[in-house]
């Protein structure tokens, strides 16, 4: 017995669905004929719609957030582990359920420097698709360094924190987790610089 795999958009099943409802299990047609010619006539139906359009794809970027921190012209940068490669990055990670952008990036500058902060300024938005087609939408803030715990733990994977010159950032370009982090810090040299109610947190 042949077997057939046919995979249907919502439309279509609901099509199929409501032609199924009146094929006879008795007469002149087999049920599973005509079942058959039921599945073959939605599968042509199917087809001639075309592929499934963009809107129908779910889009599910990385929403991250990043502080600059700078101390007498140095910027507070991590040294991380990332698939057995030491790297760099501004204190940065992932926005997390409930949380504001503001809130996250300094919650993440503790987590991974022991450093409470303030966000002072926003830097801006930025968007990036890796090699492996995973695209991240990074929000970066200037911040204020207000204390440091030394015996607080860090993140796993962080080695160290790093206090670097730009010319030493320049220095480290082959070392930087993504062309994000340098181009936070070229715009927030730049002068780049927004007050935060540019960046608003709607209650739900």
């Amino acid at each position: 017995m042949a077997c057939y795999v046919v995979t249907l958009r919502p439309v279509a099943r609901a099509e199929m669905s409501r032609s199924l409802a009146g094929i006879p299990s008795n007469g002149t047609e087999p049920a599973s004929e005509a079942a058959l010619r039921a599945v073959v006539k939605f599968r042509l139906f199917a087809s001639r719609r075309g592929p499934v359009p963009k809107s129908d794809i779910q889009f599910n970027p990385d929403i991250t957030v990043a502080c600059v921190i700078v101390r007498e012209g140095r910027f507070l940068l991590v040294e991380e582990e990332v698939r057995g490669r030491l790297v760099l990055n501004q204190p940065a990670g992932h926005l997390e359920p409930g949380e504001g952008l503001i809130e996250a990036a300094a919650r993440e500058a503790l987590e991974e420097t022991g450093w409470q902060v303030r966000a002072q300024c926003f830097i801006g938005s930025y968007l990036w698709r890796a090699e492996t087609g995973k695209t991240y939408i990074r929000f970066a803030f200037g911040a204020e360094a207000l204390s440091h715990d030394p015996t607080r733990p860090l993140d796993a994977g962080i080695t160290r924190c790093l206090w670097l010159t730009p010319g030493e950032i320049d220095a480290e370009a082959e070392r930087l987790r993504s062309p994000l982090v340098q181009a936070v810090v070229c715009d927030f040299l730049a002068g780049q610089r927004a007050p935060l109610h540019h960046v608003r947190h709607l209650p739900s």
